[in-house]
């Protein structure tokens, strides 16, 4: 039987021990704090752009 990682140099996994419950509070927390600080960049970057006279519509 052929084992495509026997040809592409594949390595089995190390799984962590952190449980699905965390894991998953850790990767929606995350993004939805960047979000956040994302939007207050965009409303800071169009107030200096409204201060120079180039806001946009």
């Amino acid at each position: 039987m052929l084992s495509p990682g026997n040809y592409v140099g594949y390595e089995a996994e190390d799984y962590d021990d952190v449980p699905f419950e965390e894991k998953m509070k850790l990767l929606t927390t995350e993004p939805a704090a960047q979000f956040e600080e994302g939007d207050q960049l965009e409303k800071r970057i169009q107030g200096n752009l409204e201060g120079l006279g180039l806001g946009c519509e």
